[in-house]
């Protein structure tokens, strides 16, 4: 469907629902090209299309109905429904009403990725599986383009146009396998990250068994993302804390994590993988300053959520198919000083690259018990490969001994964090 005809049908829904049903509508399309590689042969292309709609009615007295459908020609069915469906509901006294918005004109991220034709992914990916000393499991890539749309009676908000590039692949030698992942809003060289992979899979040849102990433990980019983003992301949003599930609920001031530590949550971070200029229900983006040198300043809210505080929304709404519903954008560890280098060589410890079960984590309590995997005991900067080990504790006590942040960040999902050491942290061998 042509975009004309899309902003054509949003109007058509506000107008038609009228302002005293607080329309909000939500159209999202999406397109990718994906070309996944066994070995170092291409075995499947796979091309995606689809657009979805969503609607959500909130009536004066806090009812509200919402209604999705992936097939535009038939909003009208799908306004009747979301209609229904507000009017069976319970009232709700904590709606206040709608945000205000205003307007926002035509934008577009990653705009180069546009120019890179499907032979040029192609090519990209042979040319990073070539001349490894490694064996290459699976290997993939996929360009996406997302354009978005939404309206309430107060303002139309023009299509945003997000580009992404993602690269991954799997290898093994030996005993010995390594994942690496990639994505941004720009071309880059794939064959840079299959020889960060390369590189990972071949330091871990020959591990050695270790034993059980308390000792520094240094995460990684994977392990520390996955983690943190089934622990410290939901402990920050502010229903959870609302409805008792933080434990961070009745902390703010408070010291949470080591004085080393300051996080933040920007939609509006230039080169950040979900930059935007306004947030699922059009409320503008922006920093949100979360933790300031171990100490809790703020939580993250949609409107509704801010509201039921007293609070201004910090443009963290995820979308309209709930009331509430919010996510991080940009989630990102602030950098240290420390060089990897400089914090490899001055740790005596352990290094974990990768985790199994992070998501068996108990997001509420913290406590954790994971696989480690790209495992290595450190000494003097020394990498040795170690097995079937363990690391277990509580995420949010050992948020409270970082004792030394990297400067180095990368983007993985939401969560751009570097490498962070902690202290005292058990490894069971």
């Amino acid at each position: 469907m042509e975009d004309e005809q899309i902003k054509k049908i949003i109007r058509s829904i506000i107008k038609k629902a009228g302002p005293e049903k607080n329309p909000e509508v939500s159209v999202t399309t999406s397109e990718s090209h994906s070309f996944e590689y066994e070995k170092t042969r291409l075995k499947n292309v796979e091309y995606f299309l689809g657009t979805s709609l969503a609607l959500r009615l909130t009536l004066k007295d806090g009812r509200f109905g919402i209604a999705t459908t992936n097939n535009l020609k038939k909003w009208g069915e799908t306004l009747k429904e979301c209609e229904s469906i507000a009017k069976a509901n319970k009232p709700d006294p904590n709606f206040t009403g709608l945000p205000n918005i205003k307007p926002v004109k035509k934008n577009v991220y990653g705009q180069e990725l546009e120019h890179y034709a499907e032979e040029e992914i192609i090519k990209n990916v042979e040319e990073s599986v070539k001349n490894l000393d490694v064996t290459v499991q699976t290997a993939g890539a996929t360009k996406t383009m997302t354009k978005s749309w939404f309206a309430n009676p107060q303002a139309f908000q023009d299509q945003e146009i997000s580009n992404h590039l993602n690269f991954s692949i799997s290898v093994k030698k030996g005993g010995a396998t390594a994942f690496e992942s990639h994505e941004q809003t720009k071309w880059f060289d794939f064959k840079d990250w299959a020889l960060k992979a390369q590189d990972l899979c071949l330091k871990s040849l020959k591990p050695e068994k270790t034993i059980t102990q308390i000792t520094n433990l240094l995460l990684d980019y994977h392990a520390l993302q996955s983690i943190i983003a089934r622990t410290l992301v939901p402990a920050v949003i502010g229903e959870n804390v609302q409805k008792g599930r933080s434990p961070y609920t009745g902390k703010i001031g408070k010291k949470v994590c080591g004085e080393w530590l300051t996080v933040i949550d920007d939609g509006s971070m230039k080169k950040g993988l979900f930059q935007s200029q306004t947030d699922g229900e059009g409320v503008k983006t922006g920093l949100t300053n979360i933790i300031d040198n171990g100490l809790l300043k703020n939580f993250l809210y949609d409107h509704y959520s801010a509201k039921k505080e007293g609070k201004a929304s910090t443009g963290n709404c995820a979308g309209i198919t709930a009331r509430p519903i919010v996510g991080a954008t940009n989630f990102m560890i602030k950098p240290g000083n420390w060089s990897r280098e400089e914090l490899l060589k001055e740790t005596r410890g352990v290094l974990v690259t990768e985790v199994l079960g992070a998501h068996m984590i108990n997001s509420l309590s913290g406590d954790f018990s994971l696989q480690a995997e790209n495992a290595f005991m450190i000494s003097k900067g020394k990498l040795v490969p170690i097995k079937h080990a363990m690391i277990a504790g509580n995420v949010f006590e050992i948020l409270k001994k970082v004792d030394a942040v990297c400067k180095e960040t990368r983007q993985e999902g939401s969560v751009i964090a570097p490498l962070i050491r902690f202290s005292e942290v058990q490894l069971i061998g």
